[in-house]
């Protein structure tokens, strides 16, 4: 129930993020992932990912497995806030980084979605960079809200999600929290998938656990990701 209950709480604080960006309303969101963690819960506990052994599991291990699920949980749950509402800088991954508090790779790809059916040139600097930049020191980047504008470097397909999303979130704060919604339910999905398919990672969850641990959730390289609402965040590959 332990597995169950984790998975279904990390899909209901996605969905609740994802519901405030995309309705723009608090008590809506919560009550959407309210509703995402009770269904959630239910379907992996009818049909869990991988079939555990709990006897194979030694007390402590599942001890620790349990407090290290919790920290994993308050810690995309705290993150979930910083997402949902910028101005809470204190819920970030880093509150004392300026980078983590200010940066958002996703600006670049918003920006450059509006520009897609407005400008001739999405890769214009004058979309990304300050009218008054001084082009022999460091960059000075355009605002968009809190955060300071990325420049977009990739091929124009890249584009066709966040346009179709911008059609229906226009404002990038609810833009924001719509993507670390989508993006981090992406991340849990592909890691249960791995679960399911990797007969070697099968055998080493049934061993010590079904990576209730949190794991790949405490590891930089996704929180990180997440905070700074990349594109594809980068997530650490699990043991075998």
């Amino acid at each position: 129930m332990l597995v169950a209950s984790s998975l279904g709480i990390a899909t209901g604080i996605f969905a609740f993020a994802a519901a405030a960006g995309l309705m723009g309303s608090w008590p809506a969101a919560l009550a959407i992932g309210a509703l995402a963690v009770a269904l959630a819960t239910r379907a992996f506990w009818k049909h869990p990912v991988v079939e555990l052994d709990e006897s194979a599991c030694s007390p402590g291990l599942k001890i620790v497995s349990g407090l290290a699920t919790l920290v994993a949980i308050v810690e995309i749950a705290r993150l979930s806030v910083f997402m949902v509402a910028p101005a809470q800088v204190g819920w970030s991954a880093v509150p004392s980084s300026d980078w983590e508090v200010r940066h958002s790779c996703l600006s670049a790809y918003f920006i450059a979605a509006q520009a897609a059916g407005e400008a001739p040139n999405i890769y214009e600097s004058s979309l990304y960079t300050a009218p008054d930049d001084n082009p022999t020191a460091p960059r000075k980047p355009r605002m968009l809200g809190p955060f300071r504008i990325d420049v977009y470097e990739y091929p124009p397909p890249f584009l066709t999600l966040p346009r179709a999303l911008r059609v229906l979130v226009p404002d990038f704060i609810r833009f924001r929290a719509l993507w670390f919604g989508l993006n981090a339910g992406v991340v849990l999905l592909a890691t249960a998938a791995m679960a399911c398919r990797m007969d070697g990672f099968r055998r080493s969850m049934e061993r010590t656990s079904p990576r209730r641990d949190g794991s790949i959730w405490h590891a930089w390289m996704t929180r990180s990701g997440l905070n700074e609402s990349r594109t594809s965040p980068r997530v650490p590959r699990p043991s075998a």
